[in-house]
């Protein structure tokens, strides 16, 4: 089986979503993947570290900036 078909399957798989919103899985070798309702868009594969690290810079960044923000108007 080749790496397309196997991403293909491990998408397909429930198992892989946690609360429809979150896929994980190893064997899928991409990092954004669709989510299952295409309209919504993509999501990261957390299975991997770039996903997880694209998670962090995405929430980490705007959290830091607010605090910046915060912190210099006292």
């Amino acid at each position: 089986m080749e790496q397309d078909e196997i991403n293909d399957v491990e998408w397909g798989r429930r198992d892989n979503w946690h609360a429809r919103w979150f896929y994980s899985s190893s064997r899928d070798s991409r990092v954004w993947v669709r989510k299952r309702n295409p309209e919504f868009g993509w999501t990261l594969n957390l299975a991997h570290l770039a996903g997880r690290t694209w998670a962090a810079v995405l929430v980490g960044v705007p959290l830091l900036l607010v605090v910046w923000e915060r912190w210099h108007k006292q």
